[in-house]
C-alpha cells in the first residue's frame, strides 16, 4: 500500500476534537435542572414546619455546608476531566467534608453530654435509607451521562467525585424532607456520614463501568 493511500485511509476515520464547555458552566448545567426537579418534589414533601426548623443554627449549618460539598465535589468532578486543570481543584471538597465531619461530631458530643449511647441509637430508619437512596438517583445519573463524554483521565476519582456529589445533595433534600427530633443526633450521624462513605465506596468501585477508557473518548475533552 501506497504511503499516501494508507494516510488517507487513516485520515477517513479522523473526527475533529470538541472542546467541552468550561468546568464552571457545565457544574452549573448539573445543578440549574436538577435544583428544579428538587423544587417541584419538594413542593409536595416538605413539612410545614420547615422553615421553622430551618430557623435551627444546626440545621442552617448542615445544610449550607451539604450544599457546598455537593458543589465542590461536581465542580471537582468536571475538573478532573480536563487535562489543563491543576490537581489541587480535585480536592476542593475536602476542606468542606472536613468541616462537615466536625459539625456532626460537636453536635453529637452537645446532645449525648452525661446521657449513655447505645449501638443501637446509631441505627438509621430504613425510611430514611430509602430516601437518601432515591434522592441521590437523580443527580447521579446526570453527573455520571455529562462525565462520561469526556472520559476522564482520573476515571476512579472522578466517579469517587460523583458519588459525593450525589450523597451532599440527597442529604440537602433529606434536611428539606424530613426534619428529625433534636434527640437523634446518633442516628443522623450514621445516615449522613454513612451515605457518604457507601455512595463513594460503590461508585469508587464501579468507576470502570460508569465510566468509559481514555482510549475510547469520543472526540470530546
Amino acid at each position: 500500500m501506497k504511503t499516501d493511500l494508507l494516510i488517507e485511509g487513516l485520515a477517513s476515520d479522523l473526527r475533529p476534537v470538541r472542546r467541552l464547555p468550561g468546568t464552571a458552566r457545565r457544574t452549573i448545567c448539573w445543578l440549574s435542572p436538577l435544583l428544579l426537579a428538587s423544587a417541584t418534589l419538594l413542593w409536595g414533601l416538605a413539612r410545614p414546619d420547615t422553615f421553622q426548623a430551618l430557623g435551627q443554627e444546626f440545621e442552617r449549618w448542615e445544610l449550607a455546608i451539604a450544599a457546598a460539598t455537593c458543589i465542590a465535589a461536581a465542580f471537582a468532578a468536571f475538573s478532573a476531566s480536563q487535562p489543563d486543570r491543576p490537581l489541587w481543584m480535585s480536592y476542593l471538597p475536602l476542606p468542606f467534608l472536613a468541616a462537615w465531619l466536625v459539625l456532626l461530631t460537636a453536635a453529637m458530643s452537645l446532645e449525648t453530654a452525661g446521657h449513655t449511647v447505645s449501638f443501637l441509637d446509631f441505627i438509621p430508619a430504613r425510611s430514611c435509607v430509602l430516601l437518601l437512596t432515591s434522592y441521590a438517583l437523580l443527580p447521579m445519573i446526570t453527573l455520571t451521562v455529562m462525565l462520561r463524554r469526556a472520559a476522564p483521565l482520573f476515571a476512579q476519582w472522578s466517579a469517587i467525585l460523583a458519588g459525593l456529589a450525589s450523597a451532599s445533595f440527597s442529604v440537602v433534600m433529606l434536611r428539606l424532607s424530613l426534619f428529625h427530633a433534636p434527640n437523634l443526633m446518633p442516628e443522623i450521624m450514621t445516615e449522613h456520614i454513612g451515605s457518604l462513605v457507601v455512595l463513594v465506596v460503590v461508585t469508587g468501585a464501579f468507576y470502570k463501568t460508569l465510566f468509559p477508557r481514555r482510549s475510547s473518548c469520543p472526540g470530546e475533552f
